[in-house]
């Protein structure tokens, strides 16, 4: 899901993100792939030496400037890409300091779940979420 896109899609996209990456990142931290105090930048080499947690994402208190405004509709554009731009901006505020909201946070932590699930965001969401959730009818 974080994969390439087409930016029509970018909507659609965060949504989704917004609504599966928190109980996919806790479904990873419960079977020990990843803690809540891993910083970003362990699995998402753009981030490597930047502070930001895998907590502070999840909270929104990542301090990380929104990407979408500078995002150009007209091209497809990947997960790197949006990241890129976000971070030529200056932070919003220091990591754990404040709060925002920002879909750049949603963003990271599917590049996160990329990574660490080794399947994709999509993938892993419809296997460990939706599937393993899912159940019968009852009679």
């Amino acid at each position: 899901m974080y994969r390439k896109r087409l930016t029509s899609a970018l909507v659609c996209t965060t949504t989704l993100a917004v609504a599966f990456a928190p109980a996919a990142v806790m479904r990873l931290v419960v079977d020990g792939r990843l803690r809540l105090d891993d910083r970003a930048g362990e699995h998402v080499p753009q981030l490597a030496g930047h502070p930001v947690t895998v907590r502070q994402l999840l909270k929104q208190t990542s301090g990380l400037p929104e990407y979408t405004p500078l995002v150009d509709r007209s091209r497809p554009g990947a997960s790197e890409e949006y990241l890129a731009l976000a971070l030529a901006e200056p932070p919003v505020f220091g990591p754990g300091e404040d709060w925002g909201y920002s879909k750049t946070d949603y963003l990271v932590l599917g590049m996160v779940i990329d990574q660490v699930s080794g399947v994709g965001f999509r993938t892993y969401v419809e296997r460990e979420i939706l599937t393993a959730t899912a159940s019968p009818p009852s009679r």
